[in-house]
């Protein structure tokens, strides 16, 4: 049988309990990560990692033949000071390594220069390429422009990527078969970020 003396001591332990849980808890982080997996270029393992801010290494996105689709993976390169570096990278396509070894390919065809680029304080990039780049076939030209947002996303200091064709805008198409006109990000590429 139970006294009623505990019955305080109960209800004091009831009423102090959750300013310990309080105290102990871990804040939720309820905005959105994208999540990569890169491929040290040296190994043919990869590794899930969040989005790179190492100043040591740099991000590049290639594509890996899965057998039924193509998927964007994260290939780790040499730091680069710039995001036309960067994007310099990405144009010059995977190493003869990357190639060989990896089975790493570029949608991005071969050749392709940046005209112009320019990053304003709110995160738009704008890049614009010469009309080379249109020289890959439809369903290419969807996964090359997302190797494009999908490597420059990984600066802390792009939001979002305007692709400009010989200075004029046009209309992108996504994975999802959507047309847009407007600033890209790399969300607008997940399915091909995250595979099969």
């Amino acid at each position: 049988m139970r006294t009623l003396r505990s019955f305080p001591v109960r209800l004091a332990c009831l009423a102090v309990l959750p300013m310990f849980t309080a105290a102990c808890s871990v804040s939720m982080d309820t905005s959105t990560h994208d999540i990569v997996r890169p491929i040290n270029s040296s190994t043919t393992t990869s590794t899930p990692t969040a989005t790179p801010s190492s100043s040591d290494r740099s991000i590049v996105y290639l594509l890996s033949p899965d057998g039924v689709t193509n998927r964007l993976v994260a290939v780790e390169r040499e730091a680069t000071t710039s995001v036309e570096e960067l994007l310099t990278l990405l144009l010059a396509g995977p190493t003869a390594d990357e190639r060989s070894r990896q089975h790493l390919e570029t949608a991005i065809p071969i050749g392709v220069r940046i005209r112009s680029m320019s990053l304003d304080d709110d995160g738009l990039l704008v890049i614009d390429l010469d009309r080379d780049f249109e020289a890959a076939e439809t369903s290419s030209l969807v996964t090359a422009v997302g190797q494009i947002v999908a490597t420059v996303s990984t600066r802390p200091d792009v939001r979002r990527v305007r692709l400009l064709v010989d200075g004029a805008s046009r209309a992108w198409i996504l994975p999802s078969g959507a047309t847009t006109s407007d600033a890209l990000s790399s969300r607008d590429f997940a399915t091909l970020l995250t595979g099969p």
